[in-house]
């Protein structure tokens, strides 16, 4: 598992913040399996919608990234409607042990206000991102508690 103490301040964080509109808590009594959500930023398709996010940490953690997935499904150009995987710098090559639970979080946030270029050889990203504008407010409205326009 990755650093304990670490990662009962992170989610002691976590907890005092709640106008950061994440949360991230212990699966059962284990530090290495978290459940967090994010709430779905103001004035994008996802507004008010609360997104379940599936959280791993690795036994190198913080050297590491957790492993991120969405569980709430949602349509995005930077995350996979059928696996939930997300597809985030952070939280691959870009991550740093600077950075928390929190933050990566709260990055999930922003990518939903701003989706990324995909890189990597995935084709059709901008029709993606488009679509997901679309599709985004539906998938929100019937999966994520959102409200109906």
């Amino acid at each position: 598992m990755g650093d304990f103490s670490r990662i009962q301040k992170e989610l002691r964080e976590c907890a005092k913040d709640q106008k950061s509109g994440v949360t991230a808590s212990p699966v059962g009594s284990s530090l290495n399996h978290l459940s967090g959500t994010i709430t779905g930023p103001d004035g994008t398709p996802y507004e008010k919608g609360v997104f379940k996010i599936d959280i791993q940490i690795p036994t190198s953690y913080p050297f590491e990234p957790p492993k991120m997935k969405f569980v709430t499904k949602i349509w995005h150009p930077n995350i996979s409607s059928q696996s939930g995987a997300i597809c985030l710098d952070i939280l691959k090559d870009q991550w740093s042990p600077a950075l928390t639970i929190k933050t990566a979080l709260i990055s999930l946030q922003a990518l939903l206000c701003t989706p990324q270029p995909v890189r990597g050889g995935r084709e059709g990203g901008r029709e993606r991102g488009r679509e997901a504008g679309r599709k985004g407010r539906v998938t929100c409205m019937g999966r994520a508690g959102g409200p109906w326009p």
